[in-house]
């Protein structure tokens, strides 16, 4: 078996990490109790740490032993990371590539708990989930009176709605009884002329009948059967509109029928 020996690059990036994990130990030791190394970073900053009792934040760049020169350049590449910075923690979450990021902040009762102790967060977390229950009780009582309300105005437009057609439905009986008395008085106004004239006929003489419209042409040695036939003819013709007009009804209209 033939030795390889390994790239100088891989040599060269173990030596470095074993560098910040050290300084990571030595930060740990002085206090910062938040330390992380940046793997493979080429930017300034290879470990960051976070002290939070005194609210400090180190940024270190590992390097090895170089001469003063060098040092100086990098303190004035990156001496914009040195000052005062409002910091703050944030969580991301998202579901799927895409979607925009849903971020959460120290704030409003986060914030308020933050800064109570661990018995005050406690009874914090009681009185708010009490206050919960409260409110969800309202909003019940409130939903069920805006359903009993709804209920009472359905009701309500049910029996205007009934109202309104038991008016109309009267309206159209009246019409309809109003029609039915015309039509009984203009059946009255055709029959009576009709009778009249059946009356007149019963009572003519047999010998007249050359008088009547349609018979002038009659001669007048007709005998007196053929004339009996020609009168009975004439009675049954006006019997027969009499009847008619007699048996002709008032029909409703259709409306009225499917209201009934």
């Amino acid at each position: 078996m033939v030795y390889q020996k390994k790239p100088q690059q891989y040599t060269l990036y173990k030596k470095g990490r074993a560098k910040e994990y050290a300084a990571i130990k030595d930060l740990k030791e002085e206090g910062f109790n938040l330390c992380q190394r940046s793997p493979g970073s080429r930017g300034p900053v290879d470990v960051w740490a976070v002290n939070t009792k005194e609210k400090k934040i180190l940024l270190v760049q590992v390097k090895s032993s170089l001469p003063q020169s060098a040092i100086n350049k990098i303190m004035l590449d990156s001496g914009l990371l040195n000052g005062d910075f409002k910091v703050e923690f944030e969580v991301w979450q998202k579901d799927y590539i895409g979607k925009e990021f849903e971020r959460t902040r120290l704030e409003g009762d986060l914030l308020e708990k933050f800064k109570l102790s661990e018995s005050e967060r406690l009874e914090f977390d009681r009185i708010k989930k009490k206050k919960a229950k409260r409110l969800e009780k309202r909003k019940a009582k409130k939903e069920k009176i805006l359903a009993e309300q709804r209920e009472k105005d359905w009701e309500l437009q049910q029996k205007k709605y009934k109202r309104k057609q038991a008016r109309e439905l009267k309206l159209e009986k009246q019409r309809e009884e109003e029609l039915r008395l015309e039509f009984e008085k203009e059946k009255e106004k055709k029959l009576k002329p009709l009778k009249i004239e059946e009356e007149r006929i019963i009572n003519l003489p047999i010998f007249q009948i050359h008088n009547e419209p349609g018979n002038l042409y009659l001669p007048l040695e007709t005998s007196n059967s053929v004339l009996i036939g020609m009168k009975e003819d004439l009675l049954r013709k006006i019997k027969w509109d009499i009847d008619s007009l007699e048996g002709s009804k008032f029909y409703p209209k259709e409306s009225y029928i499917d209201a009934v």
